[in-house]
């Protein structure tokens, strides 16, 4: 059985008004701060020594004239030198100490800031990667059922097979999925680009900080070494070159704060696996990360004030018109929700004609066994192991039982007349006859015991009940409970597997025994003609119809069972 996904254990545990009610209280007690987190973010105009020869004024182009002759450079390499000298001048008056430049070296408190900043963004990389990792999906689609509530809302409902199926009377299954599909596809254009942009910030937000986390800090530092006379941390500008254009691009991209939405999505989805704690505290586990959150987007803000790294970048590249590369936010939530959603609806579907043909196969044991119902078992089945817990192969055995009190019951004389009496020609035969004679006989008492397991005072049954007597959160109950019942499944499959083989190998007897010839691989019986006296004729025709009803019983139960391993 396939495991609920994290998105609709979220779902199911929070409800929209839970968020809305929670998010409330969270916001009476935490404030954030939705400053930009680089307030002096730069254009990308660039550097252009003209423009500065330019503002020069009468004496200052003198002195640069008189210069460039002693110097023997020209102007516009003489108008860089001085900007860079500015530029130094500005970077010690932001934040002294930092280079050293004379020897074009990152000293220790370079090192000390990268590291308060990767110490704060660790604490980050966590949540992050769990949400926008391999289950981004779901994460979407959960934050989107806060954000876009109206859509998760008539996608669920207008798009479910069951009410489709009633709705346009379809007289095939594939009816209702073209159906589902079109209604999909028509729910999804119709959101307005206002909608979509308010989510794609956040996504933008939430990508631009993720990478901003994982970014290779541990790399970077690892390239100061400490100097032999004062052991003092220090990098060659050169070294730390790459990794500071790599951390810009990532600063520069990650410049604001997610929504409160955004940020609640995040945390919750986090707790996945602990919202049904008893000792779990949600709105002060969430007001702790949402207060821890704001302390680093602080840190990230006062080290953008104190290290304006473009402006060292320029200056250790001797590249004034240098300025960050635009990087992208991440993938198309978008397209990752549509995606989650169309294979939720192909899930659906199938969900959908799975229930469709189990309540046929239903209706045809029913027909063939020619009964009101199958009968009831009285341990073996879904509702005895609690929401969600299914016993896998319960039609099956359900059937099994049915056909061995009927079917299997009017035949039985009739049969027992060849197991007494029958001479077979070939002594394999005979014992094959036998075997599965037996085997059919005693179906009833196999499926006593594998009940008896499930009844009180049976081994899974006390097993089942202390795992419920522990104190432990509800989704590991349930996850025992199953593993349990993983047994009991594969008791029931063993006795349909079984059967499957036996009834099969009774209707090759059997056909034998009416159509064989001596010296074939199935032969008929010496006394075919004189078997059962004066009743010989009705007995043979009892015999045809004995294989036929066990060969659709045989095929009726593959085909349940098979069903049943779908899940």
């Amino acid at each position: 059985m396939e495991e609920r996904s994290v998105f609709d254990r979220l779902v199911k545990s929070l409800s929209s008004d839970d968020r809305a009610e929670l998010l409330n209280k969270i916001q009476r007690s935490v404030t954030l701060s939705y400053e930009p987190l680089n307030e002096e973010v730069e254009e990308t105009g660039g550097f252009d020594p003209f423009t500065e020869i330019s503002s020069l004024n009468s004496w200052q182009r003198l002195l640069l004239f008189l210069k460039s002759i002693f110097t023997k450079k020209d102007k516009i390499t003489l108008i860089e030198e001085t900007c860079l000298k500015r530029l130094g001048a500005q970077i010690e008056k932001r934040n002294r100490g930092l280079i050293d430049y004379r020897r074009s070296l990152f000293t220790e408190k370079m090192f000390f800031e990268l590291s308060l900043l990767k110490d704060g963004l660790a604490l980050l990389r966590r949540p992050f990667t769990l949400a926008l990792g391999e289950k981004k999906s779901e994460f979407f689609a959960f934050l989107a059922s806060t954000e876009l509530e109206y859509l998760q809302e008539k996608l669920i409902n207008e798009t479910d097979p069951f009410t489709i199926w009633k709705s346009i009377r379809a007289s095939d299954e594939v009816d209702v999925r073209n159906e589902m599909l079109n209604r999909f596809n028509d729910l999804l254009d119709a959101v307005p680009k206002a909608d979509k942009n308010r989510v794609d910030q956040d996504a933008h937000t939430l990508f631009s900080l993720h990478a901003l986390s994982s970014h290779s800090f541990d790399t970077m530092l690892s390239r100061f070494k400490p100097e032999p006379s004062s052991g003092s941390k220090v990098c060659e500008f050169r070294k730390l070159r790459n990794d500071l254009i790599s951390l810009a691009e990532l600063l520069n991209a990650a410049q604001y704060t997610p929504s409160n939405d955004a940020l609640q999505s995040l945390y919750l989805f986090n707790y996945q696996d602990r919202l049904d704690g008893e000792d779990f505290n949600i709105e002060d586990q969430l007001k702790n990360d949402l207060m821890r959150f704001e302390r680093i987007l602080t840190g990230i803000r006062e080290f953008n004030q104190r290290v304006h790294l473009i402006h060292i970048i320029r200056y250790i590249t001797a590249d004034l018109d240098y300025y960050t590369e635009e990087i992208g936010g991440g993938e198309d939530w978008f397209l990752i929700y549509k995606d989650f959603w169309r294979h939720r609806i192909d899930r659906a579907y199938t969900g959908f004609v799975k229930y469709i043909t189990y309540q046929k196969l239903t209706e045809e044991a029913v027909n063939l066994l020619n009964r009101n119902s199958l009968p009831e078992l009285s341990a073996y089945k879904s509702e005895h192991f609690g929401k969600d817990i299914k016993a896998l192969h319960s039609l099956s055995i359900s059937f099994l039982r049915g056909f061995m009190q009927s079917s299997f019951n009017t035949m039985y004389r009739p049969l027992k007349l060849i197991f007494l009496n029958g001479e077979f020609y070939k002594d394999d035969n005979r014992e094959d006859f036998t075997d599965t004679f037996n085997f059919l006989s005693k179906i009833d008492e196999k499926i006593n015991t594998l009940e008896n397991r499930l009844n009180p005072k049976g081994d899974l049954d006390t097993a089942i009940q202390n795992i419920r007597n522990d104190i432990i959160n509800s989704q590991l109950k349930r996850k025992k409970i199953k593993d349990i019942l993983t047994r009991a499944d594969k008791d029931a499959l063993s006795i349909i597997n079984d059967c499957c083989a036996q009834m099969l190998k009774l209707t090759q007897l059997l056909g034998g025994i009416l159509q064989g010839e001596p010296g074939a691989r199935f032969d008929t019986l010496s006394n075919l003609d004189t078997i059962g006296g004066a009743e010989n004729k009705s007995l043979i025709a009892s015999w045809a119809k004995a294989k036929e009803k066990i060969e659709q019983a045989q095929s009726l139960l593959i085909n349940i069972k098979d069903l049943e391993l779908q899940g």
